[in-house]
């Protein structure tokens, strides 16, 4: 396996881009609706969008993994994406659930 800093297979610009629509998403589009859902105490469309961003990141991980494992890409770039992926994935949906139990926001 050959080490570079960008992706070489498709599946693995598709990790990177799915990571980008991840952060554009969550920090751009999801903050402030979900500042306000947190305001107003709703509950569904906070879960709902954890839910949605959370199966974002974790597509973005697992196209990173697949691009690793199955094309032998070695890209630090999708390395990077396939971790924070899974950071987003394991912290969104923790999130989600925790808002769904009724443990706050």
């Amino acid at each position: 396996m050959r080490f570079s800093i960008l992706a070489k297979s498709v599946l693995g610009w598709l990790s990177f881009g799915l990571l980008m629509a991840s952060l554009v998403f969550g920090f751009g589009v999801l903050e402030p609706i979900l500042t306000q859902a947190a305001h107003q105490n709703n509950i569904t469309l906070y879960a709902i969008l954890g839910f949605v961003l959370a199966a974002i990141g974790g597509a973005a991980s697992a196209t990173g993994l697949i691009s690793i494992i199955k094309r032998r890409q070695g890209a630090i770039l999708v390395f990077i994406s396939t971790a924070i992926g899974l950071v987003i994935l394991i912290t969104e949906f923790a999130d989600a659930v925790q808002a769904m139990m009724g443990q706050g926001f």
